[in-house]
C-alpha cells in the first residue's frame, strides 16, 4: 500500500519447487507468471526466495545511497555558495584593511612633515627670540653705562 509508505509490489511465496516450476513453465491456457508480473507481484520458491529478498534489498539499498548522496551534494552547493560569499567578504575586508593601511602611512608621512615644519618654526623663533634678548642685554648695558656716568 503506497499511500502508507509500503512497496508497491508483492513476492509470492510457493512452497513447493514442483509447483513454483509449474507456474513458471505456464499452464496450457493461462500464464500466471505474466500475470502476476502485470500486477506487481514476484513469485518466489524455496530456492529463489533468499536471492529474490537479497536483490530487492541492494536495490533499495542502493536508491538509499542515491538519495542520501544527492542530499549531500545538495549541502555541498550550499557549502560551495556559502564560502564563495565568505571569499568576497575577505576580499573586501582585504581591500579596506588595505586602504586603511595607505591611509595611515600617509598620515604619518604628513605628521611627519607637520612635525618637521612646527620644529622648524620654534628653532627660527628661538633664533629670533635669543637676537633680540642679545640686543636687548646690549641697550641695557649701554643704558646702563650712560646712566653711570
Amino acid at each position: 500500500i503506497p499511500a502508507e509508505s509500503t512497496v508497491d509490489m508483492a513476492l509470492m511465496y510457493v512452497p513447493a519447487e514442483a509447483v513454483y516450476y509449474e507456474i513458471i513453465q505456464g499452464i496450457k491456457e493461462v500464464d500466471i507468471a505474466e500475470y502476476a508480473r502485470k500486477k506487481k507481484i514476484m513469485l518466489v520458491s524455496p530456492n529463489t526466495f533468499y536471492a529474490t529478498l537479497s536483490a530487492v534489498h541492494h536495490g533499495y539499498r542502493d536508491m538509499y545511497i542515491t538519495k542520501k548522496t544527492k542530499e549531500i551534494i545538495n549541502r555541498l552547493s550550499r557549502i560551495k555558495t556559502d564560502s564563495e560569499k565568505l571569499q568576497d567578504n575577505f576580499r573586501r575586508l582585504g581591500k579596506h584593511i588595505s586602504d586603511a593601511s595607505g591611509a595611515y602611512d600617509d598620515s604619518e608621512k604628513r605628521l611627519t612633515l607637520l612635525t618637521d615644519r612646527v620644529g622648524n618654526i620654534v628653532e627660527i623663533g628661538k633664533e629670533d627670540e635669543s637676537e633680540i634678548v642679545g640686543d636687548e642685554e646690549k641697550d641695557n648695558t649701554k643704558e646702563r653705562a650712560d646712566v653711570s656716568l
